[in-house]
């Protein structure tokens, strides 16, 4: 899992959100990723950072291990270029913007998405697995509107879609509070159980 996006966006906070709630995710059999205390301002992250997680997920018939590599990469323009060769086919990309800068209005904010999804068309291509994530929910009043911003991203990059075949799809879009754990649970329950947990149960025989 790559946690990108712009500049203060919260990716550092979403990345220890994620190692303390595996404690409670569709009751894992156990957990060693020790608790992390969240910050409201977390230091900005020089160049990338890594966290391993690990637990076991309980599905229908099968205990799954589950070893996930968080990465975490800053979001100053000086390390956007370094951050090119990091990228891979396997991974998942969780792509972060600020609803506060509302990126509909705010050029810069909707530049620096517009560039990440391009990056990773180059490298990737369209098998590319993006989520794109509003964060700072928390701080947004007007509920109704985080989700017209975050639709409105998500219908202009579907309209690109269709003109260019090669351009990523966005696979799944939320959006999230780290610091409140607001929605969080339900974003890493959707990479655990629908991205990385097998379909496909064995045969009982």
């Amino acid at each position: 899992v790559i946690i990108i996006g712009e500049e203060r966006s919260g990716k550092t906070t979403l990345r220890k959100r994620f190692l303390n709630d595996t404690k409670s995710i569709n009751q894992p059999l156990f957990n060693i990723n020790k608790e992390i205390k969240i910050l409201k301002e977390e230091i900005s992250t020089i160049g990338i950072d890594y966290s391993p997680l690990i637990t076991k997920i309980k599905t229908k018939h099968l205990i799954n291990d589950i070893f996930l590599n968080i990465w975490n990469f800053a979001g100053q323009d000086e390390y956007l270029d370094s951050h090119q060769f990091f990228i891979s086919e396997n991974s998942i990309f969780l792509l972060l913007f600020d609803l506060i800068k509302n990126p509909i209005k705010n050029e810069k904010s909707k530049k620096i998405i517009t560039e990440w999804i391009y990056s990773i068309k180059l490298r990737i291509g369209k098998s590319s697995k993006i989520i794109l994530i509003g964060t700072h929910l928390n701080e947004i009043k007007n509920k109704e509107e985080s989700n017209e911003i975050l639709n409105h991203l998500k219908i202009n990059f579907e309209r690109i879609k269709k003109e260019d075949e090669n351009f990523p799809e966005i696979i799944y879009s939320i959006n999230i509070d780290s610091i409140n754990g607001i929605n969080t649970d339900i974003l890493l329950n959707y990479i655990l159980n629908e991205l990385l947990i097998p379909k496909k149960e064995p045969k009982l025989f």
